[in-house]
């Protein structure tokens, strides 16, 4: 029997389940991803290197059906752009939204753009261009445990990003029941080569874990 209500069972990864532990006040979205470290080196060196077309660009999300509603919510706006489809070129509709942070104790906000799978990663959303994001060239310790990217919907509807350690958030202030959601996910990853990622709605009274 499973006696924590947002412990993230064998039988319910993968699916959304009901959240009961208590939100935080204002929020009504938290999507989270764990990030290797090397993911972020390899973020800083696309930024550094940003013409060469090459390189990691984007931060995915699998499965896109799960979190395609998530991101439409966060990035409510849609637009067209090209993309291919087979061996045609073809206009594929994409969210866009802002994605606000701190930089030097100053609110920053920048557009953000969320893209249905490919046909190369047909299971996989994208955040894109997110090394263009000032917090994903910032260092992070690589010694207080996994790193987790949370990007965090307010009830005034901004999206805040933060790139937070694991002892960060353990130790940070953040709502119990929160970290526990999001650690209960990262804990019970099948894959280490994967990383967990997932979201709590807080609206809806729901959570979600793909636990790798």
């Amino acid at each position: 029997m499973n006696d924590d209500p947002n412990k993230i069972p064998a039988d319910s990864a993968d699916q959304e389940v009901s959240y009961t532990g208590g939100a935080p006040g204002g929020i009504k979205i938290i999507a989270f991803k764990e990030v290797k470290p090397g993911d972020l080196r390899k973020f800083l060196a696309q930024s550094n290197d940003a013409d060469t077309g090459g390189g990691a660009r984007d931060l995915r999300f699998r499965p896109h059906d799960k979190f395609a509603p998530i991101f439409a919510r966060m990035f409510p706006d849609v637009e067209q752009g090209t993309g291919r489809r087979g061996k045609q070129t073809v206009q594929v509709d994409f969210q866009v939204g802002r994605v606000h942070y701190p930089v030097n104790g100053k609110a920053v906000s920048q557009r953000a753009e969320y893209w249905p799978p490919t046909d190369a990663r047909p299971g996989e959303g994208r955040w894109a261009k997110v090394y263009a994001y000032a917090p994903f060239k910032a260092a992070i310790p690589e010694d207080e445990g996994r790193i987790i990217v949370l990007l965090v919907q307010n009830t005034s509807n901004e999206v805040w990003l933060y790139i937070r350690t694991e002892q960060d958030i353990r130790s940070g202030g953040w709502h119990q029941a929160v970290v526990d959601a999001i650690f209960n996910c990262v804990d019970a990853k099948r894959d280490e080569r994967r990383s967990s990622q997932g979201y709590i709605d807080f609206e809806r009274s729901v959570r979600y874990c793909n636990a790798g």
